[in-house]
């Protein structure tokens, strides 16, 4: 594909910016731009209206008109030439209202050995750039969906570069260039694809049940990838058609009733939860509530197996090494609301406890003591729900610290921190509750009813909190809790506290919120006390209506850059492609979102989990809650959760 680009250009200058790890005293940048050119682009596939029909069809290829903007910089370094040349573009596909983008940025040394300082010298020469050309999607209209993400087009083109005049001021032009197209293979695999050990048949989606909505937790262990689910065994469809469809269903029912102590932002789906037995809707007992598994994927095998198929949690939410042990953290009653899966109501407590799991080879699994008859974290509570129990309805973070293992939960009256040391007579120790300010905890005024997340940094432990939007974070330094000094108080009253903690290896803490109004917050705290906002919105707009990044639910590391895995509150307006999203930076400044594979599932709302292992980064979904009910009203839109990978060298390769 060829075309003949628009061209104009301007000259600006830069101080003080890094070029190969060095620190420049001068720089000189150079604009191009617009440069307008059509490429077809067979990669794209979307959908189309059949005549006559309310169906539609997969179509292959259209043209895409393309606006280029980018920059050229030139630096003179020991009498040497570098450029830094760096480009994007965005345009509208001429069928499907796709919205295309790339962004790529390249930094090379001149070849030439002239006398780079002296005021004669000049240099003119060509440098190819490649990028991806990712198809993000379009919105659903009544006659068609929306297209799915692209991630295959590989993109090339070449900028000719000119400098002159022998200073680092000098200036550089970008001249008309020609584009090259071609489709090649998704650098992403999904492992859903491989078989279930002792057969030759995928085990798909939420590995063959569609109501293991979660890969909740990953760990890499002994050999092997291990991913514990959630459950989520209901649907809005069929609790709205159950009875009274209006004020007087079941779950409207539960979600008024002024003993239900569940917060208002889970309400809705806690109640959904337990009217979903099939005793109550009256459907066949194969419906009836499933429990949590967890799945090992083998490393050498490629097999995945089952290790663990509880009779009782419904999810597998957390997990951790600690003394060459795997621990693992469930959640056994209804979602957040203290209600036992099989027979509660939202008036009745009748709670077993969370408990915590131990496996030294990551196929078999024994129960850690931690009721009270050793003084741990797993109160059970049966009772009236109007008393707000104080019990540990989930077991929500674990952290491995100063030779203990810690643990922090989900408390009607105030999430608590635990420390555990199997050498010790009595293990447990409760090392802090963060108790309410006042009589009615919900919703969360001044307290937090959850410790979130834990993360060791700088010799500490950090403590994730949920609650108000001023105090989310604390330290623990082994002997007592205190504030985080110059904590920024979160910008918007809707968040409502820390979802992740990661801890850099370029010295930073990260601090993710959770925000389904504005988008999260993600901040960097690093090892001299000094905290940074790397965005207050999600990485989106919420002036220009975008569906916000509520979560930022995941953070890995590979070969230095920084990746974060959102859950996105656009799920029902983005279909056939998951809402959730991938970003990255190399630098904890710029950041970037990634391409996911075309065949992302339909209901991956989130990204849940990320690990790197086996020269891989693994990613968990999150497959959204409410998806239709395969089992009894059979859609193509199948949810479950997934696991995909991309080599590290694929995903940190030319930034792409």
């Amino acid at each position: 594909m060829r075309s003949n680009l628009a061209l104009r250009c301007g000259a600006v200058g830069l101080a003080g910016l890094a070029f190969a790890g060095a620190t420049l005293a001068a720089t000189t940048s150079t604009p191009f731009g617009p440069l307008y050119a059509t490429v077809n682009n067979p990669c794209a596939t979307f959908n189309v209206p059949v005549p006559n029909s309310t169906a539609t069809a997969i179509a292959y290829g259209e043209a895409v008109p393309l606006t280029l903007t980018g920059h050229t910089v030139a630096v003179t370094d020991a009498g040497s030439l570098k450029f830094l040349i760096s480009a994007r573009g965005e345009g509208v596909g001429a069928v499907s209202g796709v919205r295309y983008h790339f962004n790529t940025r390249l930094q090379v040394k001149a070849n030439t050995s002239g006398p780079v300082l002296d005021p004669n010298f000049q240099f003119s020469e060509s440098f190819k750039l490649t990028a991806r050309l990712v198809g993000q999607g379009s919105a659903a209209t009544v006659s068609t969906l929306a297209q799915g993400a692209q991630d295959n087009a590989t993109f090339q083109f070449a900028v000719r570069v000119r400098y002159a005049n022998g200073q680092a001021s000098g200036l550089l032009d970008a001249v008309n260039t020609q584009f090259t197209l071609a489709c090649q293979a998704s650098p992403w695999s999904n492992q859903m694809a491989a078989p279930r050990e002792g057969s030759r048949t995928p085990v798909g989606r939420g590995f063959g049940d569609p109501w293991n909505k979660y890969a909740w937790s990953m760990q890499d262990f002994k050999g092997g990838m291990l991913v514990g689910t959630k459950n989520a065994t209901f649907d809005i469809a069929r609790i709205s058609t159950y009875g009274d469809s209006g004020n007087n269903s079941p779950a409207a029912l539960c979600y008024r009733d002024p003993s239900n102590l569940t917060p208002d932002i889970y309400r809705g789906l806690a109640c959904a939860e337990l009217f979903e037995a099939p005793a109550e809707i009256g459907t066949p007992a194969t419906t009836d509530t499933r429990f949590a598994e967890i799945w090992r994927l083998d490393h050498s095998r490629k097999t995945w197996s089952r290790v663990r198929d509880d009779t009782a949690s419904q999810g597998f939410r957390i997990m951790a090494t600690h003394g060459n042990k795997l621990f693992v953290g469930s959640d056994l009653g209804a979602f957040v609301s203290g209600v036992d899966l099989k027979s509660g109501s939202a008036g009745q407590w009748n709670f077993p406890g969370s408990r915590l799991l131990v496996s030294s080879d990551g196929v078999n699994f024994t129960a850690v003591p931690c009721d009270s008859s050793v003084n741990g974290p797993c109160n059970a509570v049966t009772g009236s729900a109007s008393v707000s129990p104080d019990v540990n309805t989930s077991f929500r973070a674990l952290a491995s610290y100063g030779g203990k293992l810690y643990l922090g939960t989900f408390n009607a009256t105030g999430g608590e921190l635990w420390s555990y040391d199997a050498a010790q007579s009595s293990p447990w120790t409760r090392v802090f509750k963060f108790s309410p300010a006042n009589a009615n905890p919900f919703p969360f005024n001044g307290y937090h009813p959850a410790v979130t997340e834990l993360a060791v940094f700088n010799n500490r432990l950090y403590i994730g909190l949920g609650g108000t939007g001023h105090d989310y974070l604390r330290v623990y330094d082994g002997n007592s809790v205190s504030a985080v000094p110059g904590l920024p108080t979160l910008p918007s009253p809707t968040n409502i506290g820390t979802l992740k903690l990661f801890a850099s290896a370029r010295g930073q803490l990260y601090i993710g919120s959770v925000d389904l109004s504005r988008g999260f917050t993600l901040q960097t705290l690093d090892t001299a006390g000094n905290i940074a906002t790397v965005t207050a919105s999600g990485f989106g707009d919420p002036s220009l209506g975008e569906n916000p990044n509520a979560y930022a639910w995941s953070m890995a590391e590979v070969n230095g850059r920084t990746f974060v895995g959102t859950f996105n509150t656009g799920f029902f307006d983005r279909l056939p492609r998951g809402a959730g999203e991938l970003w990255y930076s190399d630098d904890s400044v710029n950041w970037q979102q990634m391409a996911l594979p075309l065949d992302f599932g339909f209901w991956n709302y989130g990204l849940r989990t990320m690990v790197v292992a086996n020269k891989q980064l693994f990613v968990g979904t999150a497959s959204a809650i409410i998806a239709p009910d395969l089992i009894a009203q059979p859609v193509p839109l199948a949810p479950g959760a997934e696991v995909w990978t991309i080599g590290v060298n694929a995903a940190t390769a030319g930034g792409r």
